[in-house]
């Protein structure tokens, strides 16, 4: 995670810097695509996102195929199975994709509602659980980080809804 943190942060940084507070929710907005070497970038972006997104989405197929599918199809039919309900699947994200032409409230939405749930909320309070037989430390302090770590997490949750859902009902306005 720290890899992907400080990579992230490379990136947003070296596109603010390049181009000022003008710049795009998606680095890709901002590329002009009159330059070959822009479109051929384009291209690559969207080849990686194609042959990626697949990989992204094996865990929660796996899951989803043991927990849901695997007991209810005859053995004989599950690649076909798993082939037409990862099918599906990819077709619905497409299309929601398609559907909705501007994702940047959306992904803010999905950000601050996964970031502060499974990033600060969930890892603080199985700590705490975890933690309750064998005691928080000296001071207590592990109990404290966590519950600062707990009230962080709730107020970038709401603040973090609240204003993508703002941003998301004003870019329907316009």
């Amino acid at each position: 995670m720290t890899f992907v943190v400080v990579l992230y942060t490379l990136i947003g940084f070296t596109g603010y810097m390049r181009y000022g507070p003008d710049i795009q929710g998606s680095i890709t907005y901002n590329i002009e695509t009159s330059e070959v070497l822009a479109q051929v970038a384009k291209v690559l972006i969207a080849a990686a996102v194609f042959f990626t997104y697949s990989l992204q989405f094996f865990v929660a197929m796996d899951i989803t195929w043991r927990k849901l599918l695997v007991t209810r199809v005859p053995e004989r039919l599950h690649n076909l199975t798993q082939v037409l309900v990862r099918s599906l699947i990819v077709t619905l994200a497409a299309g929601f994709a398609a559907a909705v032409p501007d994702l940047e409230p959306i992904i803010g939405l999905v950000g601050s509602i996964c970031f502060s749930i499974l990033g600060l909320l969930i890892p603080a309070v199985i700590e705490i659980i975890l933690k309750l037989e064998t005691g928080f430390g000296r001071f207590n302090w592990i109990l404290i980080k966590d519950i600062v770590l707990i009230i962080f997490a709730l107020f970038g949750l709401i603040s973090g809804t609240f204003a993508s859902i703002n941003s998301l009902i004003n870019s329907e306005a316009e």
